[in-house]
């Protein structure tokens, strides 16, 4: 194995963050002994703007959490460690580069190749980008470039027989009308070929938060909920909610408290006891149980679903809606 590459000045894309929140350690920057990572602060106005849009939004705050994080520790002002021999720090353009031929500092992504240039050139500098157009400029610039194929948006281009399977089993999710069958059909559909292709780096990165921690209590589920194993017995170590409590359609025995004390009389006859309820008693008891139940249920599987369908919906922001719907 030969020796590692002199340390670098990277220069984080929007790209980049917005697909990988926790870029600073991705396995593209493994052969640099130090590295020392500049967010611009462009990039921060980007992400609160893709705030706004309801198909990034949850990468969007997954990238900024990432980013109120390293402020609070001061990397404003100056460097701050995001691992071994790796620190980041937030960086502003200098004005003086407006006049540079090539840059338009109205442009967010100029301004960013303007960082890049205010902190030097050569292969010391590079701009990490998942945008070609955005490495190729900077390369023209004199600047080193690392070019993240692999962070790109997820293309459309899943086959025809995956979307109706996604759309199938998502439609017999939505038809379920209690907790045992939404977890069973859950599982199916986060198990189609489809979901399971674009869940894949949530389960790798831990991100966005949202679907990642729905989708982990899922998989947790599947992995505990074998042939022998009582759904109602790990429903709340999974999901962190009481179940529903079953119906009890047997005969019950009540107390009966201890009655006045007869001077002369039987003893006992003062003494409590339990008798069966009646009929009556009974059929009032079972139809509230059974209410109690039936609310307790349907709040439960709409709570499952929701927390399905916001994966659906991450599902759907990474390939278009109009490619499933």
């Amino acid at each position: 194995m030969g020796p590692k590459a002199a340390s670098q000045v990277i220069v984080l894309d929007t790209s980049v963050l917005f697909a990988e929140p926790q870029a600073f350690g991705m396995p593209e920057f493994s052969s640099l002994d130090t590295i020392e990572f500049v967010v611009p602060l462009t990039v921060l106005s980007e992400l609160d703007r893709l705030m706004e849009r309801s198909d990034k939004r949850d990468k969007a705050r997954a990238a900024i959490h990432v980013l109120k994080d390293l402020v609070s520790r001061g990397a404003c002002s100056s460097g701050v460690s995001c691992g071994s021999n790796k620190t980041i720090r937030i960086f502003s353009v200098d004005a003086g580069l407006a006049g540079h031929p090539e840059l338009d500092l109205a442009i967010a992504d100029d301004r960013i190749l303007a960082v890049s240039l205010q902190l030097g050139s050569g292969q010391n500098v590079s701009l990490a980008t998942t945008e070609f157009a955005m490495y190729a400029k900077a390369i023209s610039l004199g600047l080193g470039g690392f070019h993240i194929e692999r962070l790109q948006d997820v293309a459309t281009t899943v086959s025809r027989r995956d979307r109706t399977d996604f759309d199938t089993k998502w439609r017999r999710v939505e038809g379920v009308d209690n907790v045992w069958a939404v977890c069973r059909r859950g599982i199916r559909f986060l198990n189609s070929r489809l979901a399971s292709q674009l869940l894949a780096p949530v389960r790798q990165s831990h991100q966005p938060p949202g679907p990642y921690v729905y989708l982990e209590m899922f998989d947790r589920l599947q992995s505990k909920w074998t042939a022998d194993v009582d759904l109602t017995s790990i429903f709340q170590e999974i999901f962190g909610l009481a179940p529903s409590v079953p119906v009890n359609y047997g005969i019950l025995q009540l107390s009966i408290p201890a009655g006045p004390i007869i001077v002369g009389g039987d003893w006992q006859s003062g003494m409590p006891g339990r008798r069966n309820e009646t009929d009556q008693e009974r059929a009032l008891r079972i139809k509230r149980e059974e209410e109690l139940f039936d609310q307790r249920e349907e709040y439960l599987t709409d709570t499952l679903l929701g927390y399905l369908e916001d994966i659906r919906q991450y599902i759907l922001d990474q390939i278009g809606d109009e490619d499933l719907r």
